[in-house]
């Protein structure tokens, strides 16, 4: 309570929502907590979800992953994972992209 009257005394209000987003990265680091974003054409069976987390576990040492699937009809296969800033692209379409280069020389 005495920060948002801090806030609110400073009219600072208005970044209550930032600040309580970067509070939540804070404490997400500090725990070992890693968010992940998972978009595929599909939903994702609960097998290939635990695939990811595992992989997000061991690739940034996380204790626990938390994963938001989003299904898009774009992604035409595979998945394309997002932690952070980092993108991992498994999709077809990238796949597809990299072969072609790959071919053209």
């Amino acid at each position: 309570m005495n920060f948002a009257a801090l806030l609110k005394r400073d009219r600072q209000l208005k970044n209550f929502p930032a600040v309580v987003e970067r509070f939540g990265q804070i404490w997400d680091e500090q725990n070992g907590v890693v968010e992940a974003v998972v978009t595929s054409v599909r939903t994702l069976e609960n097998f290939q979800i635990h695939e990811i987390e595992s992989f997000i576990k061991a690739k940034y040492q996380a204790k626990e992953v938390v994963i938001k699937s989003i299904v898009d009809p774009k992604v035409q296969g595979g998945v394309i994972v997002q932690v952070g800033n980092e993108v991992m692209d498994a999709s077809i379409q990238k796949q597809l992209y990299k072969l072609r280069n790959a071919l053209e020389g």
